[in-house]
């Protein structure tokens, strides 16, 4: 997927980016608690990648999972388009914590139909 060209000016690109945080942000608050704004959330957490700094953690989660929802390395993000690993088999050296944000980011994927069931 190539870069965006409708919006090539920086003034037309900060407002276009204000419009589609603003979006996002509606979809969430509207839906409160339901099945879509929670995986929206989850993936958009997952996002981030691991915090403990792990490379090797976060190619096998994150740069996948970075893929698997469109962003390229053009944008500069790390990312993998090897398949995205099951939750019970990523191996972590690092927090519990991450384990959740990627699971939930995964289950997310599968309940919105982008990746198919296990």
């Amino acid at each position: 997927m190539e870069p965006s060209t409708d919006s090539k000016t920086p003034n037309r690109r900060k407002a276009r980016a204000k419009r589609l945080l603003k979006s996002l942000v509606e979809f969430i608050n509207v839906g409160g608690n339901d099945d879509y704004s929670r995986a929206m959330w989850a993936i958009l957490t997952a996002l981030r990648g691991p915090d403990d700094g792990n490379p090797g953690l976060k190619y096998q989660t994150t740069a996948r999972l970075r893929y698997t929802i469109g962003l390229g390395p053009h944008n500069g993000f790390d990312v993998s388009k090897e398949p995205l690993v099951l939750p019970g088999d990523v191996v972590l050296i690092g927090s519990d914590h991450f384990r959740a944000h990627y699971s939930m980011a995964y289950n997310s994927l599968k309940r919105l139909g982008i990746i198919k069931p296990d």
